[in-house]
């Protein structure tokens, strides 16, 4: 047991040495696309924090925020702006093409608010729910990567963005 225990501890020193810097953090903009009647895009903007796992499986801790709230018009007389912010954590699976470019998938669990403000009155929604995305990343140097993704936050809400991807 003793000899299992020390085996399993020396593996792990091994790979966290192996992926030393494997920590990132990803500053974002990009745009929401709501699917309900008639909407804008919504401009926003976010950040998120990984820590890869091994070589092609990371975890993410993500934030997404609203800068420039969409309107919307229902086509019943109700209309007003709208705005989102998410909170999200996903496992991430890096698949590379070549040195420099890879695709990327990511899977994981969503909490988003919802705030519709009418002529009189200020709605909020909040859920929670599963989401994933579909992405591709250009390495520029060692510790810089552009990355850009298509993420499902909802059945009817995307998320469009490119983000800097800074490993330290």
């Amino acid at each position: 047991m003793k000899k299992n225990l020390t085996l399993i501890f020396i593996l792990s020193c091994i790979s966290t040495t192996t992926y030393a810097g494997t920590e990132y953090l990803v500053a974002r903009a990009g745009t929401m696309f709501v699917n309900v009647g008639n909407t804008t895009p919504l401009i926003s903007s976010g950040v998120y924090y990984g820590y890869n796992l091994n070589e092609k499986t990371s975890i993410e801790a993500e934030a997404n925020v609203g800068l420039s709230g969409g309107k919307y018009n229902d086509g019943r007389g109700n209309f007003g702006n709208f705005d989102i912010w998410t909170v999200a954590a996903y496992v991430a699976y890096r698949h590379p093409f070549t040195h420099n470019l890879y695709a990327k998938g990511k899977f994981g669990l969503l909490f988003e608010n919802i705030t519709n403000n009418t002529r009189s009155e200020k709605l909020i929604h909040q859920d929670y729910g599963f989401s994933g995305g579909l992405g591709l990343g250009l390495q520029l140097k060692q510790k810089l990567t552009l990355e850009t993704e298509l993420s499902l936050l909802e059945r009817d809400i995307y998320y469009a963005g490119l983000g800097v991807h800074y490993k330290f």
